[in-house]
């Protein structure tokens, strides 16, 4: 993959991530809607906070892609190397994070709940329960270190190209299932692997295609068209007046996950027309600020809520723009909080995870 192609990647990671700060201000500005000629213009940008999805479908192709489809032969140090290298690559700034944010978000808290919530939180529970949470986007960063967690099976899997696809996507109904059922029981496992294992298998499948089958010779403008469909398609299956038609909570929970599924699928599609189109409509991927911000995505990721809940506060309790201009307020706090939170994510990029990892690839 040429390196103007990984910068597309990193591209759409950015956007991921800023779309995530996005809804995030949008939240706590109470859902703020904005009319013009009776049509709330701010519903269709919610998409935007389905950035996380997004980063589930990018994790996935980048699995299969730069770990699974290189491996010669699984072993236990195959493994062991991988989770070695993506806890050196997740562990330190997350840790860092997660300290800050509960010393400073959580003061009230006592040492010992302090340090349970943090060790609860290091090894990757705090998804089963919000009374685990230091604050409330550390969830995605618990579900994308349980799919590690299933890496031989998909490296197992590869091993046999020829049925690959079709024992994948058996695997992934599988799970999909499992995470209906227990969505069905409780919705708060909407934050769980089985329900979300999907968005990853998209991206397996798609890097997994894009490797197999390389350029593709269908109509690219056909193919755009059909992954903006499946993302509005999808996104739609998401949003309340749909899922609760009907009092089912299996209904709920098929309507969910399809929507998952569907949406996810669009991203996929999307994707890979990234990496593969050879029209000018995606150069835009390879705005260098763009690219640098994706590059410190994860950092951005996790400092963000923390950045995003101060600029909030400071302009509610001291600013009276948001008494004479809601809107005003709300994108200030937008652009205030992105400005913010690159230098900080910088820092934490170079320090906490680039250093860091480099020495653990030095010592091997």
């Amino acid at each position: 993959m040429s390196a103007n192609r990984l910068d597309r990647l990193d591209s759409w990671r950015a956007i991921c991530c800023l779309g995530v700060l996005w809804i995030h201000c949008w939240h706590l500005n109470a859902s703020l809607p904005i009319f013009i000629l009776g049509f709330n213009i701010v519903k269709p940008f919610s998409i935007l906070g389905n950035g996380v999805d997004f980063f589930f479908v990018i994790s996935g192709f980048c699995m299969y892609y730069f770990y699974i489809n290189k491996i010669n032969k699984p072993s236990l140090q195959v493994y062991k190397d991988f989770i070695l290298s993506r806890a050196y690559r997740i562990l330190p700034a997350y840790v860092v994070s997660l300290v800050v944010y509960t010393l400073i978000l959580n003061s009230n808290w006592s040492l010992v709940k302090i340090i349970g919530i943090i060790l609860a939180n290091i090894i990757f529970i705090q998804n089963f329960s919000s009374t685990l949470e230091v604050w409330s986007h550390f969830w995605s960063i618990a579900i994308e270190w349980h799919f590690y967690l299933i890496f031989p099976i998909i490296v197992y899997l590869n091993f046999n190209k020829l049925f690959f696809v079709r024992y994948f996507i058996a695997l992934t109904i599988a799970i999909s299932l499992f995470g209906i059922f227990i969505l069905s029981v409780y919705k708060p496992n909407d934050l769980q692997l089985p329900v979300r294992f999907v968005e990853f298998a998209m991206g397996i499948l798609m890097a997994y295609f894009y490797k197999s089958k390389g350029i593709s010779n269908a109509n690219k403008y056909f193919q755009l068209l059909s992954a903006f469909l499946l993302l509005f398609i999808g996104r739609l299956f998401n949003i309340d007046s749909i899922l609760n038609y009907s009092n089912s909570a299996i209904v709920y929970s098929i309507i969910k996950v399809s929507g998952y599924t569907i949406m996810t699928a669009g991203f996929a599609l999307l994707l890979y027309l990234t990496i593969d189109y050879g029209s000018n409509i995606f150069k835009f991927l390879e705005w260098k600020p763009l690219v640098f911000i994706g590059r410190i995505s994860y950092s951005f990721y996790l400092w963000h809520g923390i950045v995003v809940y101060y600029v909030w506060y400071y302009y509610t309790q001291h600013n009276q723009m948001l008494q004479i201009n809601l809107i005003a307020g709300w994108l200030m706090q937008f652009i205030i909080s992105v400005m913010i939170t690159i230098p900080i994510a910088y820092l934490s990029y170079y320090f906490l995870e680039k250093k860091i990892k480099y020495k653990w690839a030095e010592s091997k």
